[in-house]
């Protein structure tokens, strides 16, 4: 759906803001393999949309893919996994 999206509309800050919501509200609502799924699936998105561009990529687009990066990694950072340390 991003690759979809950003394909038809480009990286505008609408569509940049809707799609860092969208990983926040999976992060907030949803199971962990879920939240953590559907974010890479949009970093991935964005960050092959960026790839394409022989100079620089929008300024959105990469704000957007490190906005959501940090988001992922306090995320997966403030989970207690069993079996494991904490590394941090």
């Amino acid at each position: 759906m991003a690759a979809y999206l950003l394909e038809r509309d480009g990286a505008d800050e609408v569509l940049m803001t809707y799609l860092r919501g969208s990983v926040a509200q999976t992060i907030k609502y949803d199971d962990r393999a879920t939240a953590i799924a559907w974010g890479g699936q949009i970093l991935a998105a964005l960050r092959d949309y960026a790839g394409r561009f022989e100079t620089r990529p929008p300024l959105a687009a990469v704000k957007a893919v490190r906005d959501i990066s940090r988001r992922l990694s306090r995320y997966v950072d403030s989970m207690d996994l069993e079996g494991g340390t904490r590394n941090g």
